[in-house]
C-alpha cells in the first residue's frame, strides 16, 4: 500500500537551538513511525532550519512544500489544496501530522484533512521538560477521523437529497455506514436513507412504495406528505391528487434540476389531465371513448365526424374545445388564452416530444402559471394539495 505523509514543520518554542533540535527529533520520529512511501514537508522560510536537522534522520522519498505566508490561513489553504488533491490521487493511504507549525499552518492542514478525507490524523506527544518533548519519550497519537468524515458526508447527502438526487444520496449513506457504527449517526443516516427511498419512489409516481417508506418515519416534518399519499391511495377520485403531484413534479424538474423539457412535458400532461377530469366529473364524458352523439353538432362538423354510433378518442386541444362547447368556464378560459396554445405548441417542438428544439426557463415558467390558473377552476383544494405534496427539504 502506497502511503503519503503530509507533515507541517515549525521552528520550535522560542526559536532556540535546543527547541529546534527537540522538534526536529519529534518530526523525524513521526516519519519513521508511519514509514510512508513519500513524505511531504510543509515548511515556511523560517522553518527550513528545522527541516535540515530532520532530513539526515529519514530514508524515505520526500518533497518540500514551502508556504509563502505561514501566518495567513487563507494563503496556506489555497497553496496546499491542489497538493492535497494530487496526493490523494497518488496514494492509497494519506496521513496528516500537524504536530508543529504556525496556527495557520496546522489549522489549514486540519481543514483540508476533513475536506479530502485523510485516512489518518497524527500528532506527537511525550514527556516534556521546559515545554520541550524529551528525546526518546516521543509517542505518536494517530486517529482515524471517521466521525468527522461521516458528519461531512452526512451533510453532503442531505444537500443531494434536497437536489432530488436520491440514488446518489443512498450511495453516500452506504459509504457512511461502512466506516462508522456511531449510534447518533446511525439514527440520522437511517432517517435520511428511508426518506431518500421514499422520495425516489414518489418522484417516479410509485405512490404506494413511497407511502410505506414514509410511514416508518416518526418526524412530524413528514406528516403532510404522509397525509397526502394516504388520501391519494384511498381516494376513488384520484385526479385532484395526481394534478397537484404532477405540478410539484414539474417544479422539481424546472426549479431544482433546471430540466425544462422534462418540466414542460409534465405540465403538458397536467393541462391535459385537468380537461379530462373536468369532462368526466362535470359532464360525464370519457375523452378516450366519446360517442359521436355526445359531441355538439358544431364540433362534429369541425372535426369531420359523420357516422352516428362512432366512438372517437380526443386529445388535449379537442378536450378544451369540447368543454368550451359545453359552456364550461375552463374550456372558455383555455380558448380565450392565445398564449397557452403557443406554449403547448412549443412543447410539441421539444426534443422530448416531436421536435429537436430545447425549451428554456421562460417557457417552463409561463406554462406552469397557465397550468395553475386552469387547475384552480377545477380543484377547490389545489393550493393545500400542492403544499401537502411538496417534498420535504432537510436541514443541512
Amino acid at each position: 500500500m502506497k502511503k503519503g505523509l503530509l507533515i507541517s514543520v515549525g521552528t520550535g518554542t522560542g526559536y532556540n537551538k535546543k527547541a529546534v533540535k527537540s522538534l526536529a527529533g519529534a518530526i523525524a520520529f513521526s516519519v519513521q513511525n508511519h514509514n510512508p512511501t513519500k513524505t511531504f514537508f510543509v515548511v515556511s522560510k523560517e522553518s527550513l532550519n528545522t527541516l535540515r536537522l530532520i532530513l539526515p534522520e529519514i530514508t524515505c522519498e520526500h518533497e518540500i512544500i514551502e508556504i509563502s505566508n505561514p501566518d495567513s490561513i487563507h494563503r496556506v489553504y489555497e497553496e496546499l489544496k491542489p497538493k492535497f488533491s494530487e496526493i490523494q490521487n497518488q496514494f492509497d493511504h494519506v496521513i496528516v501530522d500537524f504536530t508543529s507549525g504556525t496556527k495557520a499552518m496546522t489549522s489549514a492542514l486540519a481543514v483540508l484533512s476533513t475536506i479530502f478525507e485523510a485516512d489518518t490524523l497524527s500528532y506527537i506527544t511525550g514527556k516534556r521538560e521546559n515545554g520541550l518533548v524529551i528525546r526518546g519519550t516521543e509517542e505518536v497519537q494517530a486517529v482515524r477521523p471517521t466521525f468527522i468524515i461521516s458528519e461531512k458526508r452526512l451533510s453532503e447527502a442531505a444537500k443531494l437529497f434536497n437536489e432530488c438526487r436520491y440514488d446518489t444520496t443512498l450511495a453516500l449513506i452506504a459509504s457512511i455506514t461502512k466506516i462508522t457504527a456511531d449510534s447518533n449517526l446511525k439514527e440520522s443516516t437511517t432517517t435520511l436513507r428511508k426518506a431518500a427511498i421514499a422520495y425516489s419512489a414518489w418522484d417516479k409516481f410509485q405512490h404506494d412504495t413511497a407511502f410505506k417508506s414514509l410511514k416508518s418515519l416518526r418526524s412530524s416534518e413528514f406528516d403532510k406528505n404522509k397525509s397526502f399519499l394516504g388520501k391519494l391511495l384511498k381516494a376513488e377520485e384520484k385526479e385532484p391528487y395526481w394534478i397537484a403531484d404532477l405540478i410539484n413534479n414539474a417544479k422539481r424538474r424546472g426549479d431544482i434540476e433546471h430540466k425544462f423539457d422534462d418540466a414542460v412535458a409534465r405540465l403538458y400532461r397536467t393541462v391535459e389531465l385537468i380537461a379530462q377530469y373536468r369532462l368526466r366529473k362535470e359532464h360525464k364524458l370519457e375523452p378516450s371513448k366519446l360517442y359521436s352523439e355526445q359531441i355538439p353538432n358544431v364540433l362534429r362538423e369541425k372535426w369531420g365526424i359523420k357516422a352516428t354510433g362512432e366512438t372517437i378518442k380526443i386529445g388535449l386541444e379537442k378536450d378544451y374545445e369540447l368543454l368550451a362547447a359545453k359552456e364550461d368556464i375552463i374550456g372558455k378560459k383555455f380558448i380565450e388564452d392565445k398564449e397557452v396554445g403557443n406554449l403547448l405548441s412549443k412543447r410539441n417542438c421539444s426534443i422530448l416530444a416531436h421536435g429537436l428544439e430545447p425549451l428554456n426557463k421562460e417557457a417552463y415558467q409561463k406554462l406552469l402559471s397557465k397550468a395553475l390558473y386552469l387547475a384552480q377552476f377545477a380543484l377547490p383544494n389545489l393550493k393545500q394539495d400542492i403544499e401537502n405534496s411538496s417534498f420535504v427539504t432537510l436541514a443541512v
